[in-house]
């Protein structure tokens, strides 16, 4: 259990860190003025950044307070413990993730073929954000053989 302990306090730090780096950014959305060629689309890019840093540090603050409260109360110290190592529980995340990688990767790959047919700019950067998450899910697939 002190391992688990010290596990949390480490990512409440990291968590706190990508907080604190999330709100600098909301902030230099809001008030930094942005200079793009197409200026009909800057709203639309200032607010879909601005919702989507929001909602990260809202995810990231829950679980700090989550983990902060679980430092000070055993009880829910111990059913965090319990949800964070039951096998069962480790089975269904590896087996929906698992899952979850491989239609993504369908998803891309196929929305990058699509692409193709109608805009360069778009096929490239569907291609580079393919290739970046195969390396990611390779990457994942060795480590953890070697890992486990």
């Amino acid at each position: 259990m002190d391992q688990f302990k010290k596990d949390l306090k480490k990512k409440i730090w990291i968590y706190t860190i990508v907080f604190i780096l999330a709100i600098c950014s909301i902030i230099i959305i809001a008030f930094i003025p942005m200079q793009t060629k197409m200026p009909h689309i800057s709203d639309f890019m200032k607010g879909y950044q601005f919702g989507g840093i929001t909602g990260m540090s809202g995810v990231f603050l829950y679980h700090i307070i989550s983990y902060m409260i679980a430092l000070k109360r055993p009880t829910y110290l111990k059913k965090l413990y319990i949800r964070q190592t039951d096998e069962r529980e480790c089975l269904i995340q590896q087996k929906s993730c698992s899952i979850a990688m491989s239609g993504s990767l369908m998803g891309l790959c196929i929305a990058t073929i699509i692409a193709g047919f109608f805009n360069h700019i778009v096929f490239i950067t569907l291609g580079i954000a393919t290739v970046c998450v195969l390396f990611v899910y390779v990457g994942c697939i060795f480590y953890y053989s070697k890992k486990l």
